[in-house]
């Protein structure tokens, strides 16, 4: 047990020199921070603009009531699609550099890869959503008008616990898509499909299915219903995104043992 501990301490920490190796990690965190950012900028500035004519405000938004501000925290959230390529990333990019073939040959035990991928991506979520977090916050700070309401911290790290916890498995989604589908492009594309085509047109014809797809358990992690009545509470929502996570990761091991690398 201790040497199987301290070979995949060893391989986490390879793989964590593997990404910062690399530019892709860092520009994928600035994509998530501008996603935040620009989802939150137009909740502020339509409740701040005014009538030119009149000066009287467009939109009814009162930030000296807290439950105004709270509309701007799940944009902390809105990044999942960054964590799921970051992960997708982590595991393609190998085949696409052809360094699997000496990544696997150092560790023949490759369900051991797939776990030290998936603990370093997991911890590049976490971070990702301090880093959306961050933004949302200073986003409001510098725009919210002044008077407001006092920030409600306990919200605002609620959220970024939620988000933390839904980018974490993503990015364990994507390291076991990235196992099965070896392909860089067809991966990232389909998973860009999946994320803004595939469970839009589900949840159209089939709404009852909604929250029970990945996008509808990261939306009831962060406590949005994600326009569903019946949405997931948060528990049993990160038990079925955990349950998508380790059925895709146990198929990726599956396929990634069998496949021929030479």
């Amino acid at each position: 047990m201790i040497g199987f501990v301290a070979d995949l301490w060893a391989l986490i920490r390879s793989e964590w020199v593997k990404v910062r190796s690399t530019k892709a990690w860092w520009i994928l965190m600035i994509i998530g921070a501008v996603m935040a950012g620009l989802l939150s900028l137009p909740l502020i500035l339509v409740a701040t603009a005014v009538d030119p004519e009149t000066g009287e405000p467009l939109a009814e938004m009162d930030f000296t009531d807290p439950a105004a501000l709270d509309v701007l925290w799940p944009a902390i959230g809105s990044a999942t699609v960054v964590a799921l390529i970051l992960g997708i990333l982590s595991f393609t990019g190998e085949y696409r550099h052809e360094t699997i073939t000496d990544t696997f040959l150092t560790e023949p035990r490759r369900s051991l890869v797939i776990a030290a991928k998936a603990i370093v991506n997991a911890l590049l979520g976490v971070l990702l959503a301090l880093v959306t977090a961050t933004v949302v916050v200073g986003v409001a700070l510098l725009l919210v008008p002044t008077p407001h309401a006092p920030f409600d911290w306990t919200q605002i790290a609620g959220t970024t616990s939620g988000a933390a916890l839904a980018y974490a498995l993503f990015a364990i989604i994507g390291v076991a898509l990235g196992g099965l589908i070896t392909n860089q492009i067809a991966a990232v594309v389909l998973a860009l499909l999946w994320i803004f085509v595939g469970e839009s047109v589900i949840s159209a014809f089939l709404p009852d299915w909604g929250p029970w797809l990945p996008g509808g358990a990261a939306a009831a992690i962060l406590g949005a219903d994600g326009g569903w009545s019946e949405a997931l509470a948060p528990g049993p929502a990160t038990a079925l995104l955990l349950a998508y996570a380790a059925v895709l990761a146990a198929l990726a091991g599956l396929t990634t043992l069998r496949r021929d690398i030479t």
